[in-house]
């Protein structure tokens, strides 16, 4: 690899990496389109400038299938897609994306009864279903203080809703890519683009994970680059269209952008149970249990003209977002026992994602995902963005497609019935029931194998790992194996799997990332894990 100072392409360079497809971004969806392409028989790379799934909107899981909002303007395709789509991820990763029943409150001043139960009684009936329960009427009479409600409400319906973990899905997908032959390159930035007879020539510039220093940089010859750079990425299709000698320009999918906010505040009600809320003005609050002390509450997607404030302050900034929150909040009270204040957040994040296109046809055929986006030519590209969440299955598998159309190379797609990394928990349990008991039992199994083992961190572990636990645990007899506890419940045989396996090298990367443990944790704490991350490091 060259250690130049500064670098550059030249039309002959040497190169030290020769793949066929370079994968640009680490979230979901670039590692789940690196995944998908692995498993085609391509040669790909994959890189990320910072780590696996640092884009993501929640340390928690989040609301997988549907959006009320696309039944209520009556958009039954993404709709329809998405309901079909949560099944096959339950099925792929049972640890990862689970059933989460979710209590959608009715407010008879915001919809009558009757239009609600037709809705209901719509997503019923959109698609089939295997594994999911049929939607359930409550009176809820004197149960509304056990789902942390105000006894005011008195009608709702249970929805057989799923969740699943955004940042351990990418953490599996890029696992998945590794282990079909793809290479994994995180805290690696696709610095230059230049577009030659041999492809795409690409400078990566490596940092390190604690310092930010550069260490050196890494030249990659790809016969195509696939563009799923999140946040970056009109910043990366400038580039890429640049050394191409085209005009950059938005993306045509793109028609404006939309402004979600999260905030994460103590559990209240029963531990466990989900809210849907409607709001005023016709948004929609879910409320998620994060851990059983905690709750994530998110309003689904609103219209936002910009995503970024090139003249506003940074007070400015923080101002608004503060009264975002507030807002968030605001729409919770109407409808939570307890009201909650901006004293209870213990973290908040605001995300910005693009508004796009309905699905357009191309060559001759519909596409059924929008935000999927391709060139062709001696240097070729494919851009992803801004898919729905349900979604990023099949985006990768049109992206695996129009790579093959790039290439003139099609290969079959391949990871409909695929389990990702942990997913596969029939090797270990008597007889398969359905995904929830398949994993209760798996539970009882491993406590009974490992009996040092306490409920609470052998549940987040299969709820973590999957039945990669039971690889995790070769060679471990009690629990004075597992090495020091560096912080409470995280012992250094965990940490040292997600070093080797994971890529987690900061703090923020297992806390945030990888275990979800960082809403409990003081800064004292994260200081001294992160001290334990820089000298397991060297």
């Amino acid at each position: 690899m060259s250690m130049q100072s500064e670098p550059s392409l030249t039309p002959e360079p040497s190169y030290d990496a020769r793949c066929d497809v370079l994968v640009v971004g680490g979230g979901l969806q670039g590692a789940a389109t690196a995944r998908d392409l692995a498993g085609r028989g391509w040669s790909v790379i994959l890189c990320e400038q910072g780590d696996l799934g640092q884009r993501s909107a929640a340390p928690a899981p989040q609301w997988m299938g549907g959006s009320l909002q696309d039944l209520a303007h009556g958009q039954l395709h993404s709709l329809r897609l998405a309901l079909t789509e949560r099944e096959a991820l339950i099925d792929a990763a049972p640890h990862l994306v689970r059933l989460q029943p979710s209590l959608l409150v009715h407010d008879p001043a915001l919809r009558p009864l009757w239009r609600m139960r037709m809705g209901m009684w719509m997503l019923d009936h959109l698609v089939p279903r295997q594994l999911l329960p049929d939607i359930q009427a409550v009176d809820l009479g004197q149960e509304a203080p056990g789902w942390g409600l105000q006894p005011s409400w008195a009608e709702g319906f249970v929805l057989p809703a799923a969740v699943g973990h955004e940042a351990r899905l990418a953490v599996a997908c890029a696992q998945d890519a590794r282990d079909h032959g793809g290479h994994v390159l995180t805290r690696a930035r696709a610095e230059q683009f230049m577009a030659s007879e041999a492809g795409w020539q690409v400078l990566l510039a490596h940092r390190a994970p604690l310092e930010g220093r550069l260490t050196h940089h890494t030249r990659v010859l790809a016969r195509c680059v696939v563009n799923a750079a999140g946040g970056e990425h009109e910043a990366v299709q400038h580039r890429l269209q640049e050394a191409l000698g085209q005009a950059p320009a938005t993306s045509a999918a793109r028609s404006g952008w939309v402004r979600q906010v999260h905030a994460l505040v103590p559990a209240i009600g029963q531990a466990g149970r989900a809210l849907v809320l409607q709001g005023v003005q016709g948004q929609w609050l879910e409320v998620l249990p994060a851990g059983e002390h905690a709750l994530l509450i998110f309003r689904q997607p609103v219209p936002w003209p910009e995503p970024s404030f090139p003249d506003s302050t940074e007070a400015d900034k923080a101002a608004r977002v503060s009264a975002d929150v507030q807002a968030l909040l605001l729409m919770a009270n109407r409808y939570l026992q307890r009201s909650l204040a901006p004293s209870d957040v213990r973290w908040h994040r605001v995300v910005h994602h693009p508004v796009l296109a309905a699905p357009r046809r191309v060559a001759g055929r519909v596409r059924r995902v929008p935000g999927v986006d391709h060139a062709e030519g001696a240097c070729p590209w494919v851009a992803v963005r801004g898919v729905p969440f349900t979604l990023w299955r099949l985006a990768a598998e049109e992206a695996g497609s129009l790579v093959g159309e790039a290439l003139s190379d099609h290969r079959d797609p391949w990871t409909r019935h695929a389990t990702l990394p942990g997913g596969r928990l029939a090797d270990h349990i008597p007889v398969e029931v359905d995904p929830a008991t398949d994993q209760d039992t798996f539970l009882q199994q491993l406590r009974h194998k490992h009996p040092w083992l306490d409920l609470g961190l052998a549940r987040r572990w299969v709820q973590q790992f999957g039945s990669a636990v039971v690889v995790m645990l070769e060679g471990i007899g009690s629990r004075a194996d597992l090495g020091d506890e560096v912080l409470p419940s995280l012992h250094e045989h965990e940490l040292q799997h997600l070093v080797r396996h994971e890529w987690a090298r900061t703090a923020d990367d297992v806390l945030w990332r990888r275990t979800g443990l960082g809403v409990h944790c003081t800064p004292e704490q994260v200081q001294h894990l992160q001290a334990w991350m820089a000298r397991a490091q060297g």
